[in-house]
């Protein structure tokens, strides 16, 4: 069986390409990746087993194929139940009940390795992931405009709002404004700065006379 998301072939391939671009040879980046068969730990065979005292250190491994960079595996498939013992092996089959039965150990005391069905290298990225869109979305809400929206849905500064263009010394007076209903005056400043900014860059710039409206081409006589 196969464990390969569908978003794989894509990375996978981004991965390959930049792993044999000139720039990561030129920085000296190292890029390690290979493929074969591994052997992971499954179980250790109980106390007096025949099979531990032909074979002495001999535990229930699961053997695949995979696809790893920097030993993370990005693909694993193939997975077959074995006894292991350093490089050598007896295959059991790919069936967890089959190779218990097989071994006289009980049903589900051996299973898949999490990382055959769940492959290192797709944790680590998806933790990536999950970072980056956190600190997006962390940058998004404290960036400028997210701030000026936010202040704009309270109802004192929508009254200031009002004041600062009410008038000459609009600034100014809304500056008063929320200073007088209890907001320190550095940041009232630096608020109203804020939000008048960010109403100027909403208001389309003026149309010379003459313009002709959007869509429609100038015509010469």
């Amino acid at each position: 069986m196969r464990h390969f998301p569908r978003i794989a072939g894509p990375v996978l391939v981004g991965l390959i390409v930049v792993a044999a671009s000139p720039g990561a040879a030129r920085a000296g980046i190292p890029i390690i990746w290979g493929n074969g068969d591994t052997v992971a730990h499954v179980a250790n065979l109980p106390e007096g087993h025949p099979a531990s005292v032909e074979v002495p250190g001999a535990a229930v491994g699961y053997k695949y194929s995979r696809f790893h960079i920097y030993w993370c595996d990005l693909w694993t498939s193939s997975g077959e139940y074995c006894l292991y013992h350093d490089n050598q092996f007896i295959p059991l089959g790919p069936d967890a009940m089959l190779a218990a039965k097989k071994l006289g150990m009980p049903e589900g005391s051996i299973r898949r390795p999490i990382f055959y069905l769940f492959p290192l290298g797709w944790v680590l990225i998806g933790g990536v992931v999950v970072v980056a869109t956190a600190w997006n979305a962390i940058q998004k809400r404290n960036s400028p405009e997210a701030r000026a929206e936010a202040l704009l849905k309270k109802p004192l500064y929508q009254e200031a709002c009002e004041i600062a263009g009410a008038g000459p010394n609009g600034y100014e007076n809304a500056v008063s404004f929320l200073v007088g209903q209890g907001v320190k005056p550095e940041k009232a400043e630096a608020d109203m700065a804020l939000v008048l900014g960010y109403l100027r860059s909403l208001t389309p710039p003026p149309v010379p006379p003459g313009t002709p409206p959007a869509g429609e081409a100038a015509v010469d006589l």
